[in-house]
């Protein structure tokens, strides 16, 4: 029932014309002592409880906290909680709690929990948008590093076991670190390669030492050759930096390695040299000249002392051996004269007196030792060749010469057939005993049947360990062109069963590389199908090549559309930029088609896309730092209203300090947001200079009312004396008014009469109405409109001074 309709019920239409008047009392309407007590009545709660019906029926806000607050005031002890729960803002909740904190605390906790919760949820608000920044932190970075989403990770479990977040709370962080765990994910996976290359790398230069220097360097190049087929990603960027470091240091000291063994191999080819030295054929000049080439040699830092000792000692032995050697040349020419001296005497007499067998046996004799006729005296020695010349005219003589060097042929044949040589080798002697066979048939003419046969069998026995290795090499050619052609057969079908969409083209590329060197591993075939099987295999590889480079070029056609949309963006919004520019680089891996275009090419792509996202980047910046700037601004104009408001706050003129405290509000919400970091700081100087500027406003308005009040009072009484009895009454009807009003109790002789007026208050408030009082403003106002009134008395003032008393106006 509301309040109104109770009033009307029990109230009013008790008064009708006609209605049953309440039995008077003999004591004017008063009860007597012998009078049964009446049942407590509980009509005042029940007015009370629709009045706050009524207040509860209005939009929650400013207004109706204010409302609730007045009325909370005179409120039963029973109503208060429900009055309490129905204030709905921060101020609102303040005021109760400073009202009520000594007066009753059940409603004072209420309001003090209900404050705590809205502080927790606000502190809790900005602790999930700090976290969120830096989850968006992480995210937004170039390279994602592990540390940073780790301490991200603990500030969320640190929050959670804090504040306990809710599902929904959870949900926008767990998307974010979502994110940021795909492109952590797609960020390991491609610098795992590198970092295995890396580790590869460093291995090999740990076992350096222990391998021969051509073997490092081919691992190297091998390793090196690898860089290329990796993928370009943040991050990779410094590992593949220390790649080519690591490799560089690697040849370097390889080098050294060879440069030194090098060294260490040139001196020992002059040890060698110095101890392979003929000491019959060599002279002094020839070990000078050693000596110089031992110098000239590049410096040596270890084993250079050694290999000098080894050298000198070599070229010791060589200067004794040499010296040995002209001594014995000396004997030996001596010998050899002698022995020249004496054959040349006997030739000569064999040719004169026609002795060819004597002839010959000491042709024979000077033949064996025709390398030491350079002994001989320059006579001696031209004798000895005109001799052997006219030895050789003698009748016979050509016979025995043409049998002398066939079997000289002969036993090289004999020789090779029992001992052959390797397989090229025999046949390349064999072919050249032939030919000299030839030339001397033409020389010297045919030679006899014996020495033919002689010949002809020894050849056709060295000859078969040649025909051997040409069988073996026929079947090794045979099964070579069966395993190429299985090669080819093997490509084929697995082509003819590639999935040519989904196929991975990583694994197509390390096909064709492992196919081009089984192929070249396979070793030569017969030359009658070494050119079918090299066509049909090129045209195996041709389709596997042309596969490629159609992938390929769907790649480069990729990267290219994803490149010119990343640099669309740079004039969109930015916001909007960013968001499309983190897809693009997910899209650039993950619809990465796998097949590799060359170092240079993936380097010059990769740089293309990565300069046309840093421009959007840059622009995302560009309009941070504009922001950064406006708040700055903002925040120097704020302080510079906030200064405004302290001076103001300090001054004694009431209405030029409401003036400015409106004004400056206003440009104070009219102007931007400030940095966050300073908010709280700025924000709390600014109410703290509202607070101060409200109370020195209540001050001076305090001051001008006691002011004013005193005047209106000394004028009220100066008037006393001339009102009529009327206006007397209006007056203390009037003073009734202001007791309802300031919510001070009227004496009890005027409970009745108060009741009646509030009443009908009431009535012309649900009709819209106010009445006179009501429109005269505050209380101020109409303590001033009732002293305007003429008329008064004693009576009047003592409750009048109540009044001033509960308004601070005494």
């Amino acid at each position: 029932m509301f309040l109104w309709d109770f009033f009307k019920k029990g109230r009013i239409e008790a008064q009708k014309p006609g209605a049953p008047a309440a039995p008077a009392t003999a004591s004017g309407g008063k009860p007597g002592k012998d009078e049964p007590k009446a049942a407590p009545d509980r009509s005042s709660e029940q007015n009370k409880r629709a009045e706050l019906n009524m207040l509860l029926a209005v939009p929650a806000g400013p207004e109706r906290d204010t409302a609730l607050l007045q009325w909370i005031k005179t409120a039963p002890a029973s109503l208060r909680p429900d009055a309490a729960e129905a204030i709905s803002t921060e101020q609102g909740l303040k005021e109760l709690t400073k009202q009520f904190k000594d007066r009753d605390r059940r409603v004072y906790k209420q309001a003090r929990e209900r404050l705590d919760a809205l502080e927790r949820a606000a502190k809790k608000a900005e602790a999930l948008a700090a976290l969120t920044r830096q989850y968006e932190a992480v995210r937004d970075a170039e390279e994602v590093e592990v540390t940073r989403l780790v301490e991200a990770d603990h500030a969320l479990d640190a929050l959670h076991a804090k504040l306990s977040l809710s599902t929904e709370e959870r949900a926008g962080l767990d998307a974010i670190r979502e994110q940021v765990q795909a492109r952590l994910v797609a960020q390991g996976d491609a610098q795992r390669g590198w970092v295995k290359l890396r580790g590869e790398i460093q291995q090999l230069a740990k076992s350096a030492a222990d391998q021969p220097p051509q073997v490092v360097l081919d691992q190297l190049a091998a390793l090196v050759a690898r860089v290329g087929e990796l993928e370009a990603a943040p991050g990779t960027a410094r590992i593949g930096r220390e790649i080519e470091a690591a490799a560089q240091a690697l040849q370097r000291s390889t080098q050294e390695r060879i440069d030194h063994a090098d060294r260490i191999g040139a001196r020992e080819a002059l040890i060698a040299q110095a101890k392979a030295l003929d000491a019959e054929k060599i002279g002094q000049r020839d070990l000078d000249d050693l000596q110089e080439q031992w110098r000239r040699l590049p410096a040596l830092d270890h084993a250079a002392v050694e290999l000098a000792e080894r050298f000198s000692n070599a070229l010791a032995k060589a200067k004794s051996a040499m010296a040995t050697a002209h001594e014995q040349q000396k004997e030996k020419a001596k010998a050899a004269r002698e022995f020249f001296d004496e054959v040349a005497g006997k030739l000569a007499t064999a040719l004169e007196t026609g002795h060819a067998v004597d002839a010959i046996k000491v042709h024979d004799q000077i033949r064996a030792r025709m390398a030491d006729l350079r002994f001989a005296p320059a006579g001696v020695s031209r004798k000895i060749h005109a001799l052997m010349e006219d030895a050789g005219k003698l009748k016979g003589w050509q016979k025995f010469t043409n049998v002398n060097k066939r079997d000289e042929l002969i036993e090289r044949a004999e020789k090779i057939a029992a001992t052959p040589l390797p397989a090229d080798l025999q046949e390349a002697e064999i072919k050249s005993l032939q030919d000299q066979w030839k030339a001397l048939d033409k020389e010297l003419g045919g030679a006899t049947d014996k020495l033919w046969n002689r010949f002809r069998g020894a050849t056709g026995k060295a000859y078969e360990s040649v025909r051997e290795h040409r069988k073996l090499q026929s079947k090794l050619r045979d099964r070579n062109a069966d395993a190429k052609q299985d090669q080819i057969r093997q490509l084929k079908e697995l082509l003819a069963q590639v999935d040519w969409v989904t196929v991975d083209w990583k694994a197509v590329e390390q096909l064709r590389r492992e196919a081009w060197t089984a192929w070249r591993a396979a070793g030569p075939v017969n030359r009658k199908l070494a050119d079918a099987l090299s066509k049909e295999h090129d045209a195996v590889m041709s389709e596997l090549d042309a596969k490629l480079d159609g992938a390929r070029a769907q790649e480069r056609s990729r990267r290219a559309r994803l490149t010119a949309e990343a640099q669309s963006l740079a004039s969109s919004d930015v916001r909007d930029a960013i968001i499309k520019v983190r897809a693009l680089q997910e899209r650039w891996t993950s619809e990465r088609v796998g097949v590799f275009l060359g170092r240079k090419e993936e380097d010059e792509s990769w740089q293309s896309f990565r300069s046309a996202c840093n421009a959007v980047f840059a622009q995302r910046d560009a309009k941070k730092q504009e922001f950064v700037g406006e708040l700055e601004a903002n925040f120097k104009t704020k302080q510079g209203l906030l200064a405004k408001l302290q001076e103001a706050a300090a001054g004694t003129d009431r209405k030029a300090l409401a003036a400015a405290l409106k004004t400056l509000q206003t440009e104070w919400d009219a102007t931007g947001d400030v940095p966050r970091a300073r908010v709280g700081e700025l924000v709390g100087a600014w109410r703290a200079a509202q607070d101060t500027a409200r109370k020195q406003l209540t001050v001076l308005a305090a001051q001008q009312d006691k002011l004013r009040m005193a005047e209106a009072r000394s004028a009220d009484l100066a008037r006393r004396g001339e009102a009529t009895p009327e206006q007397h009454e209006a007056k203390r009807a009037a003073l009734l008014d202001l007791e309802i009003a300031a919510q001070v109790d009227s004496p009890p002789e005027f409970k009745d009469a108060r009741l009646k007026r509030q009443v009908a208050l009431l009535a012309k408030s649900f009709h819209g109405e106010r009445d006179a009082a009501g429109a005269a403003g505050g209380l101020t106002d109409k303590l001033l409109a009732w002293h305007a009134l003429p008329g008064g008395d004693e009576a009047m003032d003592a409750r009048l001074a109540v009044i001033l008393a509960k308004a601070g106006l005494a």
